[in-house]
């Protein structure tokens, strides 16, 4: 399936991969903390692309897919061996404001119940947002310990109509939702205001 790194308002057509130790896409690098690695196969490579020029080359890949092999449920990118489809991967970056935050929403925050109270589940528990398939999350703080600001990232396999919202907060930040959506033909992202109506309002 086609590969985006969407990053604020820009989408790019790869997700960037990097080399050291292993060839492996990151998500959350920054800050005093570990960052989430999910490998490419050591048999697909193949898959990895070279952009830029001879001052300055990024590895890249355009088109993979994403398996879980093991007890151990670990995740690899391969090549996109699937029967064709209308699928992508993505990679969501939202950047919070100065001394805020960011977060993506890939699950259903559960309804109140009849006494008015939002019961606690568990990120884990919840039912994932339709046409939603989310691989990795990590938060890559902007300081040693996110006290500056973070941005939120998400690598997810999105299905036509699948659409994906985020929120943020801090210093400076003028629209603190934003709205990833992908019809099958076209990736999408909108920042827009709370309350306003991004269907009608953008």
């Amino acid at each position: 399936m086609k590969c985006y790194t969407v990053d604020g308002e820009t989408i790019k057509n790869y997700i960037q991969v990097y080399n050291d130790p292993y060839p492996h896409v990151a998500l959350g690098n920054g800050g005093n903390k570990r960052a989430t690695w999910i490998p490419v196969g050591k048999r697909d490579f193949g898959i990895i692309e070279k952009i830029g020029d001879s001052k300055q080359v990024a590895h890249v890949i355009t088109d993979a897919n994403v398996i879980i092999v093991g007890e151990k449920k670990t995740k690899l990118i391969v090549k996109d061996n699937a029967a064709a489809n209308n699928n992508v991967m993505v990679l969501w970056k939202v950047e919070s404001g100065y001394r805020g935050g960011a977060g993506i929403q890939t699950t259903i925050t559960p309804q109140r119940n009849a006494d008015g109270i939002i019961p606690y589940v568990a990120e884990g528990d919840r039912e994932t947002v339709p046409g939603v398939q989310l691989t990795a999350k990590d938060d890559a703080y902007h300081s040693g310990q996110g006290s500056l600001g973070l941005t939120a990232e998400a690598l997810m396999i999105l299905s036509p109509g699948a659409s994906v919202e985020a929120g943020r907060s801090g210093r400076r930040v003028q629209t603190d939702r934003a709205r990833l959506t992908w019809d099958g033909s076209e990736l999408k992202v909108l920042y827009y205001s709370s309350g306003a109506d991004p269907e009608i309002d953008y």
